[in-house]
């Protein structure tokens, strides 16, 4: 029962929608990373810190390529684990699933296994597209080498399994504990921006420490291969030796843990805790009779633009009075003041902190946070009233689907604008 269970959690998966663009689009990372790094696309190159004579399919390149994007792929782990225990709560299914003799520990871990299946397939064609490069006629000979098939399993075996597995368990900890997905996205976010402030951080602090308290294992990667030549990069796989070896130990138990305690905390029967409404008794009079209700005159105007305004304020004071939204903007605060450290230095030499410097400074690291956040929320509006079941009675309004359409775009500036 549970490889038959298994099987077709995989593929359920990753026959959807959303996992198939997920595919193309790391095929199409790993693809077009490896044509600038093989300097077929103009203006553009990628070296990962490796040398310009090395091959773009040698082994040190591939770690590289797949290391970097296993590091993107934390934001399709998220969906894919939360989801795949969250989608039975949300649906209302779970009351009925554990009815049937299901046992717990094959539930949880065939959604666990199955996602985490997914999600190494999806990644996998990171290394695809590297190898669809080396066919292509119009790629300079000179800068391929003979491709073997240990050069795209390694970084796999020792980056991208280990991490997806580490990762998976805190995103399926959190959908299982919560069973609502806004916390298993805002999980990853913090996720992300820890490990791109570890990265900043790593640059100045004791080289072991930081290989060690890398959860993505970059940076120990980096540092047993600091000082190789170009013939050993060409021609052997990143060892799991040493801190490379401490650090995957660490965090695959820390991963273990989480694992454990969110199974053991895990109740399948309980439902998650729906908001309380907030309401006012009216006012009745002494003797116990009804009084008397005066409703205000509504004047059906669905051209209206006051309507369009109201609707549109009234959509940002619902974003901005969420917590998830404070807390990316956190997010973003802390990473912008962990790399203000870096205003007035060019190439390692000292400057004049000017206001163009402060302002690059700012401005280039804070966009990503800008585009996460106009992400999550357009997400979030697209699915609001379905996801309350309130769609219908919308829809019901004398009000036009484009001032519908318009408000929440128009939100979505006023977030920006924040």
């Amino acid at each position: 029962m549970f490889w038959a269970l298994l099987l077709f959690e995989i593929k359920t998966r990753l026959w959807r929608l959303s996992a198939l663009c997920y595919l193309a689009v790391f095929l199409l990372f790993g693809f077009f990373i490896s044509l600038a790094t093989a300097g077929v696309i103009p203006g553009a190159h990628f070296s990962f810190g490796a040398s310009n004579k090395l091959c773009l399919n040698s082994p040190f390149a591939i770690h590289q390529l797949v290391a970097v994007g296993g590091y993107f792929g934390l934001l399709i782990m998220a969906p894919i684990f939360g989801q795949s225990i969250n989608q039975d709560f949300e649906q209302r299914f779970s009351q009925v699933l554990f009815a049937t003799p299901l046992k717990k520990s094959t539930y949880f871990f065939v959604r666990y296994l199955g996602s985490a299946i997914s999600c190494l397939v999806i990644l996998s064609f990171i290394a695809v597209g590297n190898f669809l490069t080396t066919l292509m006629p119009f790629v300079d000979r000179a800068k391929i080498c003979q491709a073997q098939f240990g050069f795209y399993a390694a970084p796999y075996l020792t980056d991208i399994i280990p991490n997806t597995m580490m990762f998976g368990a805190i995103f399926i900890a959190i959908a299982a504990l919560t069973k609502r997905m806004a916390p298993v996205y805002l999980s990853s976010i913090v996720v992300f921006t820890s490990c791109l402030i570890a990265r900043i951080i790593s640059v100045h602090a004791d080289r072991t420490l930081s290989a060690l308290l890398d959860p993505l294992g970059l940076v120990a990667a980096n540092l047993v291969t600091r000082y190789w030549s170009i013939m050993e990069q060409s021609q052997l796989t990143v060892p799991l030796t040493d801190v490379f070896l401490y650090n995957r130990i660490l965090w695959g138990g820390l991963g273990a843990i989480i694992l454990l305690v969110a199974y053991t905390l895990f109740d399948p029967f309980k439902l998650p805790k729906e908001r309380a409404l907030k309401t006012s008794a009216p006012d009745t009079p002494s003797n116990g009779a009804l009084a008397a209700i005066s409703l205000p005159e509504v004047k059906l105007a669905p051209f209206s633009m006051r309507i369009l305004w109201g609707l549109a304020l009234s959509e940002f004071k619902l974003a901005i009075s969420n917590i998830h939204l404070r807390m990316i903007l956190l997010c973003g605060v802390i990473f912008v003041l962990s790399t203000s450290g870096q205003v007035g230095k060019a190439f390692g030499t000292e400057t004049l902190p000017v206001t163009y410097n402060v302002l690059e400074a700012i401005d280039g690291p804070f966009q990503l946070f800008v585009i996460i956040m106009t992400t999550f929320y357009a997400g979030e509006l697209a699915w609001k009233e379905r996801d309350a079941h309130f769609s219908e009675l919308v829809d019901s309004k004398p009000v036009l689907s484009l001032h519908l359409y318009l408000s929440q775009l128009f939100m979505l500036f006023f977030l920006q604008i924040l």
